[in-house]
């Protein structure tokens, strides 16, 4: 992506947008020039289809807790976070534990903030 189009965009966005609690401001730029033309992901349909599949069947039997072994922190658990279904994870391989954050720990403003920023993606997952 070129600066001529990054500034085309930027200035596209800025006429169109209507909203002042989403104005642009430079200070806060963070230009992913690849981004824009880059596909959406790769998936393994089997797999995604499987783990909605089964993320539906926990949401509709409604356990206080799911106690999982060795699922895909990517792919099932993150459908089940989604549907904001309590967790206990269990696998004998090592896992990096970069999910102590705010929101993953009722964090009541970084949750406001993270459903605002999936609603205006158009997502919005259905809770059980």
């Amino acid at each position: 992506m070129s600066n001529k189009e990054l500034e085309s965009d930027r200035a596209m966005y800025e006429r169109l947008n209507t909203d002042t609690r989403f104005k642009l401001g430079r200070e806060h730029d963070y230009i992913c020039r690849f981004d824009k033309y880059a596909p959406n992901g790769q998936l393994d349909n089997q797999y995604f289809i499987q783990d909605i599949w089964g993320a539906r069947k926990v949401c509709e039997n409604k356990p206080s807790v799911h106690y999982d072994v060795g699922s895909s922190v990517a792919g099932f658990i993150a459908h089940l976070l989604a549907m904001r279904q309590k967790i206990v994870l269990i696998d004998i391989r090592e896992m990096n534990n970069d999910f102590d954050t705010p929101f993953l720990n009722g964090d009541k403003k970084a949750n406001q903030e993270l459903l605002m920023a999936n609603n205006i993606g158009g997502g919005g997952a259905k809770c059980c």
